[in-house]
């Protein structure tokens, strides 16, 4: 009989770069974080009307004004939830194939829709885009950096559609794999994915082929190291590696990765 109600409002924020593509937000009133510090105590505070919030909920259905379930919580990352669209995707890929995969495609990703308006309207200015994903993390000797993928870069489509979210991403990536099982074929496969990029340094926009891993294990993004030399210029080893563009540059300083990414900032 431990049933608690709370109220708030979803978040519309970019995941973190330790977090996965399918997490939303939730934001509680104030009311509710002054409560859990007044309430430490809450079987001797019943009649403290602060007691009926608690943001740091545990487990539970968020369940929409109209009365329709549209996630569940996720006690494992601070206000976070899985929305719906993505659970019945598991269910039901779970149910037939006792398996959940996903496509590793090696990246971390922030959505420029959900960038304050400020950055949302440069990028329209410098680069006429307004939609897509940018390139947060590119996983270290992945076939998208050896593609010559980079931080700030933009993906604008996947397999020919739009992504604004990763959300949508995220539901993209589960439907290409339940496609990808109901053709008989099995997990820890490669197959290719068609992905236009925006190259901002460049200014150069190329449509590749990605091949990316069908598995049902967690994915690990893994961060290149680089040796800081000494002397006037920083370098570092090759992270471009582009097979079929010979335009792209072979090599980035770190000033270059920082000028690329935050100029979006």
């Amino acid at each position: 009989m431990n049933l608690r109600i709370t109220h708030g409002r979803v978040e519309y924020w970019n995941p973190g770069s330790g977090e996965r593509h399918h997490y939303m937000y939730l934001s509680h009133h104030e009311a509710d974080r002054l409560s859990r510090k007044k309430n430490d105590d809450f079987l001797s505070h019943q009649n403290n009307a602060d007691s009926l919030f608690d943001c740091d909920d545990n487990g539970g259905s968020i369940i929409g004004l109209d009365g329709k379930v549209v996630g569940l919580v996720n006690k494992h990352v601070n206000k976070s939830f899985v929305p719906s669209c993505i659970l019945d995707k598991c269910v039901d890929l779970w149910s037939e194939f006792r398996c959940i995969p996903r496509l590793h495609l090696g990246m971390k990703f922030t959505s420029i829709k959900l960038l304050d308006p400020v950055h949302v309207e440069k990028m329209w200015r410098m680069y006429k885009i307004e939609d897509g994903l940018i390139v947060e993390e590119v996983s270290k000797d992945s076939h998208a950096e050896k593609l010559g993928i980079c931080l700030g870069d933009v993906i604008e489509r996947f397999n020919g559609e739009c992504i604004s979210t990763t959300i949508e991403l995220e539901n993209m990536l589960l439907g290409r794999c339940r496609d990808h099982l109901d053709q008989g074929n099995h997990l820890n496969v490669d197959i290719d994915v068609s992905i236009q990029v925006f190259h901002l340094e460049e200014r150069l926009r190329r449509t590749i082929n990605l091949t990316v891993n069908v598995s049902d294990s967690g994915e690990i993004v893994r961060r290149r190291t680089c040796p800081i030399t000494e002397g006037t210029s920083t370098s570092v080893q090759s992270i471009q590696h582009v097979a079929d563009d010979s335009s792209l540059p072979r090599e980035l300083t770190w000033e270059d990765l920082a000028r690329r990414y935050h100029r979006l900032l």
